[in-house]
C-alpha cells in the first residue's frame, strides 16, 4: 500500500522499502523431492514413490476444480481447468524413477526460479538450455547465436577486483572467464 512505502511494515509485498512478509526459500516441496532424489540415487525407489505421491496426492486433494466445475471446498468457478493429477503406481526401475522425480521437480517448483541450479546440479544443463536455445531461437530474435557452454556457464565470472583484492594465490577466476 502507498501509506506502507519505505516502512519496515509494509505487508503487500508491493513496496519498494523492507516488508514484513517471510520470504520462504524453502519448502516443505523441496525437502521432499530432495530426499526423493538421494532415494533415487540410492536405489530405493519405494522412498522415491512415495514421496512424489505425498506431493501428487497433496495436489490431487487441494482445492481444484472438480466435475462440474465445483470445487472440493464447496465453493463454484467458472472457467478453470480440470487437473488429472494421480499418484504413480510405480517406479520400475532407477531411471524412469529419475526421469519422474526430476519432472516432478519442474511441475512444483516452476516459475519459481530454481530449475536452472537443478539442471546444473544433475549435469544436464547444456543438454536443455541449448535444446530450448535452438528450438526458440527461430521465434526469439535476440536467441540468435546464443549457446550455453558447458564448464563455463554454469557459474559466474569472479569480479577481477576481488581477485585483486585477496590475491590470485587465494582466489581463482572461475573456467573459461
Amino acid at each position: 500500500y502507498a501509506a506502507e512505502e519505505g516502512t519496515g511494515t509494509a505487508t503487500s509485498g508491493w513496496t519498494s522499502g523492507a516488508t514484513a512478509n517471510n520470504v520462504r526459500f524453502i519448502r516443505l516441496g523441496h525437502v521432499l523431492l530432495w530426499r526423493a532424489e538421494v532415494a533415487v540415487e540410492e536405489n530405493d525407489l519405494a522412498t522415491a514413490l512415495n514421496l512424489v505421491n505425498q506431493l501428487r496426492n497433496r495436489a490431487k486433494n487441494g482445492c481444484w476444480v472438480q466435475e462440474g466445475g465445483d470445487r472440493d471446498d464447496g465453493s463454484h468457478a467458472d472457467n478453470a481447468a480440470n487437473y488429472d493429477i494421480e499418484p504413480y503406481t510405480s517406479f520400475p526401475d532407477q531411471t524412469y524413477a529419475r526421469k519422474a522425480v526430476r519432472f516432478e521437480m519442474r511441475l512444483e517448483f516452476g516459475m519459481e526460479g530454481s530449475r536452472f541450479f537443478d539442471l546444473v546440479r544433475w549435469g544436464v544443463a547444456a543438454q536443455v538450455i541449448n535444446a530450448y536455445i535452438a528450438k526458440e531461437q527461430v521465434l526469439q530474435e535476440y536467441l540468435a547465436g546464443s549457446s550455453f557452454v558447458a564448464g563455463k556457464n554454469e557459474f559466474y565470472p569472479i569480479p577481477q577486483t576481488q581477485i585483486d583484492v585477496l590475491g590470485s594465490d587465494v582466489l581463482k577466476q572461475n573456467p573459461g572467464y
